[in-house]
């Protein structure tokens, strides 16, 4: 081998290695945002070493598929002890070797006019400066091909918002459908691209630089394509998301307001009985006075019924949600649910009523939708102070395996339909961060627990 063609293979395979080590950490910076930093470490790391060895192997598989292979193996890296979020990784996977295709060949063809350059010169150039010249495009080539990837990374994290939460089934195919036509129109490319170099290189045909301007303008269109539809889907998404979350807290709002009013006919009952008290008590003086024990007895013990109608048997510490809690011990009654409480308001002006009141309503909703459907269920809610802490546990029964998201620390959804899912423990973990705290979900040996901290100072 001449030491010039040595030289070459030596440059050529440095820029292939930074090239692949280039989208390695560009991978691991756009999966850290939709799992742990290890799990994306050790994604990008394997991918590395994959692509590197498919490369080195002798090559029976076309690119495409080299490439197919060492982001499904990135896939199965992201699911294997985490299967949250199966579509949503499986569309990042997809779209992680789509940004690196568009970005490495928009390059290459944005690299023809300066090799045409560089081949005339190589002409009139000594082999030094020939060198130096192919070292400099390679070197060139390659800044642009990874400062184009990083700015396709970050416009795509810029654009695609819903980093948490898992894909409906539907929303799936449709994203997925413009990038597998990438994929398929890379292969094309592929394809056509070495038809067209082989016949060049033998002669056959004369060098069509169209050709390369058109594949640019391919390139490009595709890019904007990608962001302009993944833009459209985020605006459509947070339209309705945002307009779901407005409904939800009307409707809570308004079952609030029915609690309030609840509390006021119970206050307005007692004051009446407070206004007829005294003439109660005349009745009896007189029927006692008369001899008429019988009478007074039935009178007497009908005045103790009406007072223990007005009354709730939850004591809470304050009204709104003494009715709260007494409405869903009626739910849980009907369902037949197991149902204990030891909650007490806190003695604190800091923590707002209306918060607390969604707070709780929002926990023994989300215990009453989970215990409905499951054989010998319960739920117990208890609330205590740990110094300035302020802190609610919330557990139910839970028969089904609940998978936690392990950047949200919320959990997933089994259902396509996940619109209106979490909304709930959204508006819980929202209020008690409002109060410098947060919220804890766990699940272990069939109990799932919802422990809830706002600081009261």
């Amino acid at each position: 081998m001449k030491a010039i063609d040595l030289y070459y293979g030596i440059v050529s395979c440095c820029m292939l290695t930074g090239t692949r080590l280039a989208t390695a950490i560009f991978l691991y910076i756009l999966l850290k945002n939709f799992v742990k930093k290890k799990r994306a470490v050790i994604a990008s790391t394997s991918y590395f070493i994959l692509i590197t060895v498919l490369y080195y192997i002798p090559q029976v598989l076309p690119n495409v598929a080299a490439y197919g292979i060492s982001i499904f193996c990135v896939f199965l890296i992201l699911i294997i002890g985490d299967a949250s979020r199966i579509r949503l990784k499986a569309f990042i996977s997809v779209t992680a070797f789509v940004l690196r295709w568009l970005a490495f060949g928009t390059v290459q063809q944005l690299m023809m006019p300066v090799i045409q350059i560089t081949n005339k010169l190589y002409s009139k150039s000594s082999i030094l400066l020939m060198n130096i010249e192919f070292l400099l495009t390679e070197i060139l080539q390659l800044g642009l091909s990874v400062l184009l990837l990083g700015i396709s990374v970050r416009l795509f994290l810029r654009v695609y918002k819903n980093v948490y939460d898992e894909l409906p089934t539907k929303e799936f195919i449709m994203l997925l459908m413009p990038m597998l036509a990438q994929v398929v129109g890379y292969q094309s490319v592929i394809n056509y691209y070495d038809l067209y170099d082989k016949a060049m290189r033998a002669g056959v045909i004369k060098p069509v630089y169209e050709f390369n301007y058109t594949l640019l303008l391919f390139y490009l269109i595709s890019y904007v394509a990608i962001l302009a539809f993944l833009t459209f889907y985020q605006e459509l998404k947070e339209t309705r998301e945002d307009r779901k979350e407005q409904e939800l807290l009307a409707s809570q709002v308004e079952n609030l307001k029915e609690h309030i009013h609840t509390v006021e006919r119970a206050y307005g009952e007692i004051r009446g009985m407070r206004h007829d008290m005294a003439n109660h008590l005349m009745t009896l003086d007189g029927l006692i006075e008369n001899g008429d024990h019988a009478a007074a007895e039935k009178y007497a013990r009908r005045i103790k019924e009406t007072i223990s109608h007005t009354e709730s048997g939850i004591k809470s510490g304050n009204p709104v949600t003494d009715v709260i809690i007494g409405e869903y011990v009626e739910k849980f009654k009907k369902k037949k649910v197991t149902f204990e409480c030891d909650f007490h308001y806190p003695d604190s002006e800091k923590i707002d009523s209306f918060d607390l009141s969604i707070v709780l309503f929002n926990a023994l909703q989300n215990a009453y939708e989970a215990s409905v459907s499951v054989q010998d269920s319960f739920v117990t809610v208890k609330s205590f102070r740990k110094k300035n802490a302020f802190i609610i546990e919330v557990s139910n029964k839970c028969d089904e395996r609940v998978s936690i998201n392990e950047i949200t620390g919320l959990p997933i959804s089994s259902k396509d339909d996940e619109i209106a899912h979490g909304y709930g423990l959204k508006n819980i973990k929202r209020i008690a961060q409002k109060y410098y705290g947060d919220m804890q979900i766990s699940a272990d040996d069939g109990r799932f627990i919802l422990n809830i901290m706002m600081m009261l100072q």
